[in-house]
C-alpha cells in the first residue's frame, strides 16, 4: 500500500465512519440506557427535554365530568459542546497495513475514543441527582443499592431501572452476592449461578434493577465516586453529531493526523428519577 495521504483517507471515509459507528455502540455501555434526541441537521445548540409528570387515572361516577389532570409543563434544556480526537497515522504504519486493516484500525480508534468520552459525559450526570445513599471513604454496601432502588420505586420512576458502578465500587457487592473464592460454602447449583456475575462487567439484577460496572465513572481527588441507579428518562443526551473526521497532512514529519469531531451534551433531566451511590473506589489491596 502506498503511503497514506489525504485523498486516500477521503476515499475511505464512508467505510471508516461505518466501522467507527459500529464501534461506538459496541464500546458504549451507558448510551443505550438513557434518552437520546437526535438533533443532527437542526439549527441551534440546545434542545428541550420535557420533564414527564407522574399521572394517575381516577374513578369517575356515571354522568360526572372527568376531572382535569394537572400536568406541569416544565422542561430542561441540554446544550451541546464539541468533542475532539486527534489520531496521528505515520506513513510507516500505513505501509504496514492493507486497506481493510486500515479501516478496522481507524474505525476502532475513532469509535472507541468517542464512546469512552460519551460514557464519561453520561456518568458525570450522576452527581446531579438529588437523592444520595452511601458514604465517602467507605465501601458501597448492598443495603445502599437496595435503598436507592426502593426510593425510585416509591417515586414511580418509569421504565426498567438501570444501575452503573465504578469497577472498584463493585467488589464489596460481588463478595456479598457471590462465592468469590470458590470455597464451596454454597451448594453447587447456587454457587454456579451466583458466580455468573464474576464473568463479565454485568453485575446482575439487584432489587429489580440491572447493574453493570464501567470505568467511565471517574473518581475524585479522594478516590470517591458516584455510581447511580436511574430510570432511562432521568438522563437526556442531545446528540448533534456523533462524529465526523478530516485528515490533516504534515509532510515534513510524514504523519497524517486524523481529526475526529463530535458534538453532544448530557444532563440529568428528572433529578428525582435517579439516585447517586457514593462510596470509596480506591484500588483494592
Amino acid at each position: 500500500m502506498a503511503a497514506i495521504d489525504s485523498a486516500m483517507l477521503i476515499e475511505l471515509e464512508p467505510k471508516i465512519i461505518a466501522e467507527a459507528t459500529l464501534k461506538v455502540y459496541e464500546f458504549s455501555r451507558l448510551l443505550p440506557l438513557v434518552r437520546v434526541k437526535d438533533t443532527s441537521g437542526k439549527p441551534g445548540l440546545t434542545t428541550t427535554f420535557p420533564k414527564f409528570p407522574t399521572v394517575v387515572a381516577e374513578d369517575v361516577a356515571e354522568h360526572e365530568e372527568t376531572p382535569e389532570t394537572d400536568v406541569d409543563p416544565d422542561a430542561v434544556e441540554v446544550k451541546v459542546s464539541e468533542k475532539e480526537l486527534n489520531i496521528p497515522i505515520t506513513d510507516l504504519a500505513a505501509e504496514a497495513a492493507g486497506e481493510e486493516e486500515l479501516i478496522a484500525i481507524l474505525g476502532t480508534l475513532l469509535g472507541s475514543g468517542m464512546a469512552r468520552k460519551l460514557d464519561r459525559d453520561i456518568a458525570s450526570t450522576f452527581s446531579q441527582f438529588i437523592k444520595s445513599f452511601g458514604t465517602a471513604g467507605a465501601s458501597l454496601a448492598i443495603g445502599s443499592v437496595s435503598k436507592g432502588v426502593t426510593f425510585l420505586d416509591v417515586q414511580e420512576a418509569p421504565g426498567q431501572l438501570y444501575g452503573a458502578l465504578h469497577p472498584y465500587q463493585s467488589p464489596g457487592i460481588k463478595d456479598t452476592l457471590t462465592n468469590s473464592f470458590g470455597d464451596g460454602s454454597k451448594n453447587v447449583p447456587s454457587e454456579m449461578k451466583a458466580n455468573e456475575i464474576l464473568y463479565a462487567n454485568y453485575i446482575g439484577t439487584l432489587s429489580g434493577a440491572h447493574f453493570l460496572e464501567t470505568p467511565a465513572i471517574r473518581a475524585d481527588g479522594n478516590d470517591d465516586a458516584y455510581g447511580a441507579v436511574f430510570s432511562p428518562l432521568a438522563i437526556g443526551v442531545n446528540m448533534k453529531k456523533m462524529f465526523e473526521f478530516e485528515p490533516e497532512r504534515r509532510g515534513r514529519k510524514r504523519i497524517t493526523h486524523l481529526l475526529g469531531h463530535g458534538m453532544w451534551g448530557a444532563k440529568a433531566i428528572n433529578t428525582d428519577w435517579g439516585v447517586k451511590l457514593l462510596s470509596d473506589c480506591s484500588e483494592p489491596s
